[in-house]
């Protein structure tokens, strides 16, 4: 073999050496590639699917409270015709759901003169379940209200709880001729005092997922 020849083999092998590293090398940056491409297509992924969850969580959330205004206005109306029918002595501390927030309980001493009046708020406890046995299903106390929220596509009846803030009894240790502020005593014709009936109403409104759940709370005064 003559040296030229020689060189020229030397040279070749050298070359297919140096494209075969060059072949290697292509192909671990090719697959890095791949691989940085694929993480980042799968990060951008999981971040669309999470923020079409919260689309649709904070869509859900903004459904219950509507149903929750709603049954709070619903809930007001029920309070006044209970309080224009005379009935918030046979309703409240009798029917499920109704509560006498103020309550006469016997003081330590036992004797007389030592009674508290003490309050209760159920829709505050850990112990409310917001189920027919605490509550009241607004489909159940007028089955019109289901057709009204029927477009919220709602997971179950929205509930609400009332509680009466005064006592009806004049002799009780609660009573008390609470007049709405800004008011006097002696307005009307008669000159008679005016009372004030003072409610708290708790509502729970649901999405179109039992899990969703909002709460609205308010103090509603009738003066009579």
């Amino acid at each position: 073999m003559s040296f030229h020849k020689a060189v020229a083999l030397r040279q070749q092998a050298t070359a297919t050496a140096l494209a075969s590293h060059q072949s290697g090398s292509a192909l671990i940056v090719s697959i890095i590639v791949l691989l940085v491409l694929t993480v980042a297509g799968i990060s951008a992924v999981q971040s669309t699917t999470l923020e079409i969850r919260m689309a649709s969580n904070n869509e859900d959330r903004n459904r219950a409270f509507q149903a929750a205004e709603y049954t709070l206005d619903q809930a007001k109306a029920y309070v006044l015709a209970l309080v224009e029918q005379n009935k918030i002595a046979d309703t409240f501390g009798v029917n499920k759901g109704m509560y006498k927030t103020l309550t006469v309980s016997d003081g330590s001493g036992g004797g007389q003169g030592t009674d508290n009046c003490d309050t209760s708020t159920p829709w505050l406890a850990k112990s409310a379940k917001w189920n027919d046995d605490d509550s009241v299903s607004l489909y159940s106390y007028n089955s019109d209200t289901k057709t009204a929220l029927a477009a919220l596509k709602l997971a179950k009846s929205p509930r609400f709880m009332i509680g009466y803030d005064n006592d009806t009894d004049t002799s009780s240790l609660c009573y008390t001729n609470a007049d709405a502020e800004g008011y006097s005593n002696s307005l009307g014709s008669t000159g008679a005092a005016r009372q004030t009936d003072r409610f708290t109403i708790t509502v729970a409104g649901y999405g179109s997922q039992p899990t969703t759940r909002v709460r609205l709370q308010a103090v509603y005064s009738v003066l009579h």
